[in-house]
């Protein structure tokens, strides 16, 4: 099997256990291991950069931050490793992730496929998303109009903030902390989310996954667009923003699949503030 390993560099705790993994890995037989470029050098091991990652196990090491990233630039399927606050879309702690790691090389788990967005901008292909597309605006505290179309019909005309275009995954992020809906993973739809509406009638969306969706900037000044949190770029003036479901699902790998203990574990309370 091949392995890649992504970590957070900064993170002390992530270096460590990224370390141990290495470690653990390069001494199964028929087992080859790569590092990330950016962890290579802590780790005083020879890395390969995210995007030339194709491999059957991609172990990050981090929050789902590292997640999102990994998932953006490399091939593989998820092994995620928690080394952050919350790690929603991670399957196991550092104290885990070894006895984690033997269950996979036996191949003693399932695996969980995700909807995914696919955005073009200006004819151009951008990275997938797992959680969410934002398109905001590129000032603070200044309102932008929009145009959000579905299969070329008009869903809505507002003053906003901006528009959150949200997958099942990303439900339970950024589209849930701005007044969206919950969607269990396996419902094929995105959820659409206007940041802070000027109409009080503009109220979240669940749309299904099949149908072509875009956000039109209708003001003559841009906006930005962000993706998964990981990627940003601007949006011209006047722009059209497509979204869809991505061909490719992301796909993890998980030893249960109870999306609603996962859900009472990491949301019920606030790990912050314990």
């Amino acid at each position: 099997m091949r392995f890649a390993i992504v970590a957070k560099p900064g993170l002390a705790r992530a270096r460590a256990a990224a370390r141990a993994i290495r470690d653990f890995l390069a001494e199964q037989k028929g087992v080859d291991v790569c590092v990330e470029k950016a962890l290579a050098r802590p780790l005083k091991a020879e890395g390969v950069p995210l995007a030339k990652m194709d491999v059957d196990v991609i172990v990050t090491v981090g929050g789902d931050g590292t997640v999102l990233k990994a998932l953006q630039e490399a091939k593989g399927r998820i092994f995620a490793v928690n080394a952050g606050v919350l790690g929603f879309l991670t399957e196991v702690s550092i104290e885990e992730a070894i006895p984690g790691l033997k269950r996979v090389l036996r191949h003693n788990y399932i695996v969980e496929k995700r909807l995914r967005v696919k955005t073009v901008l200006g004819g151009k292909r951008l990275f997938d998303s797992t959680n969410e597309a934002v398109v905001h605006t590129s000032e603070t505290s200044k309102m932008r109009h929009y145009r959000v179309m579905l299969s070329g019909m008009v869903v809505d005309d507002v003053r906003a903030d901006g528009i959150i275009m949200a997958t099942p995954t990303g439900s339970t992020c950024y589209a849930m902390s701005s007044g969206g809906p919950i969607l269990d993973p396996a419902v094929g739809a995105f959820v659409i989310v206007p940041l802070a509406p000027f109409k009080m009638a503009s109220r979240p969306i669940v749309v299904p996954s099949d149908r072509s969706i875009s956000v039109t900037l209708m003001d003559d000044k841009p906006s930005k667009l962000v993706l998964d949190g990981q990627f940003e770029t601007q949006i011209p003036a006047r722009s059209t923003v497509e979204f869809s479901a991505s061909e490719t699902p992301a796909e993890f790998i998980r030893f249960s699949s109870d999306f609603y203990r996962t859900l009472r574990l990491k949301l019920v309370e606030d790990p912050i503030t314990k």
